[in-house]
């Protein structure tokens, strides 16, 4: 049987999926922590990509421009609107609201989330447009393959439930709260 190009096709985005990592939260800690974790792996896999995104856009452009500053040409793509998103799932909040989505999920198999506290923890991973609606998206192994990291310090029932829904799903999630001092 002869391959086809939608084969290729899926093929390369798996490939892609697989040297992607998704960063949601770039303020003071998380930023620092999403540099660190992305020119290390820059070093390491020199043919990684990352996707960024911040309820501030500014945030997210100012990263962008600080890491390829620093790693010259680094592949790294912000998440602008949710059209933008529709392929790759990503969620993100303002004052409690949504209003951007879908990129980081469906483009990276690790998802670091490093969110102010609990409240945006639920928004970013359980909305409709949320974290875990993309993961209901996939196909069972693109959920297996998918690694979420919440490093937020948040309610511990909050963390069970939203762990305890995302493994649910057939996808795997570490807590891995920091504090800031």
């Amino acid at each position: 049987m002869k391959p086809t190009f939608r084969v290729f096709q899926a093929l390369d985005r798996r490939t892609a999926r697989a040297r992607t990592t998704a960063f949601i939260g770039l303020g003071r800690m998380g930023s620092e922590m999403a540099y660190n974790l992305f020119s290390k792996t820059l070093t390491e896999r020199p043919d990684s990509s990352f996707v960024v995104c911040d309820a501030v856009p500014e945030s997210a452009v100012s990263f962008c421009r600080h890491l390829r500053s620093q790693c010259s040409g680094a592949p790294v793509d912000v998440a602008q609107t949710p059209e933008e998103w529709v392929s790759k799932a990503l969620y993100t909040f303002r004052s409690g609201s949504c209003y951007r989505l879908h990129r980081a999920a469906r483009a990276a198999e690790t998802i670091v989330t490093m969110l102010p506290s609990s409240p945006e923890v639920k928004i970013v991973y359980t909305e409709s447009n949320g974290i875990m609606s993309a993961l209901r998206s996939f196909t069972g192994n693109e959920r297996e393959q998918t690694l979420l990291i919440d490093s937020t310090t948040l309610d511990v029932d909050v963390s069970r439930r939203v762990s305890s829904d995302v493994a649910h799903l057939g996808a795997q999630m570490v807590d891995a709260p920091v504090s800031g001092g």
